[in-house]
């Protein structure tokens, strides 16, 4: 049913979550106790080692890797529903949610094809910032400097978003880590101002980021990279 199906869908998908957010808590307090006693045992033997009650020293553990969050069926519903049903009144937060679970799957290069399409699609959007966001970190992660400054430059557009003080931080760093130090320092200096702004009108600390702000301005003016003229 094209007016209902969708809608039960989405919930669906959305309780789905929920689920493997909860089940991927449980894992990793699992994992941390699983650290903790591997470390402890480690530490214990170390110590009967330099202690001579034992005469074999004890190698470093094999840890185990860290659990990784799970939406397959998420993923999966949420295709089904951009496949099925192209009109569903939501269906920028479908992509949206469809893009962030595979983020936190590791598929990165899918994950960038679904939040391309919702900011394509979907350029009004309540969800065009975060997904503009997302795609900056990863294009940033992934080292493709010139998408992230263009995906981190069109947040600048969104001055009240709760995200805009970062987005700022991480454009400038994009263009300090892609050596236009002149750009880094107007971001960084714009994020100092920002920050100043905040603290002001809410009698607060400002930006979380106003200390490495301050750390990396003036390591962009000492760069030994910076041109001449």
């Amino acid at each position: 049913n094209a007016q209902y199906t969708p809608d039960v869908m989405f919930r669906l998908a959305e309780l789905y979550f929920e689920r493997s957010e909860a089940e991927a808590e449980v894992a990793r307090e699992a994992y941390r106790q699983d650290i903790e006693r591997i470390s402890k045992a480690y530490d214990e033997q170390v110590r009967l080692f330099k202690e001579k009650k034992i005469t074999v020293e004890p190698k470093e553990p094999d840890y185990p890797q860290p659990p990784r969050k799970r939406f397959e069926r998420t993923i999966e519903l949420t295709q089904r529903i951009i496949n099925k049903f192209p009109r569903f009144q939501v269906l920028d937060g479908v992509y949206y949610i469809l893009g962030y679970c595979l983020v936190e799957q590791a598929e990165e290069k899918e994950a960038v094809e679904v939040f391309n399409e919702l900011v394509r699609k979907y350029p009004r959007s309540k969800f065009v910032a975060e997904a503009w966001m997302r795609l900056g970190e990863q294009f940033f992660e992934s080292g493709k400097l010139k998408e992230a400054i263009d995906a981190y430059t069109r947040m600048l557009g969104f001055t009240d978003h709760i995200l805009f003080d970062k987005a700022l931080y991480k454009l400038a760093w994009s263009y300090y880590r892609d050596d236009d130090f002149h750009s880094a320092i107007k971001f960084f200096a714009d994020l100092l101002d920002l920050s100043d702004k905040m603290s002001a009108e809410k009698g607060e600390a400002g930006s979380d980021m106003r200390k490495e702000t301050i750390d990396y301005m003036a390591i962009s003016f000492g760069e030994e990279r910076w041109p001449c003229n």
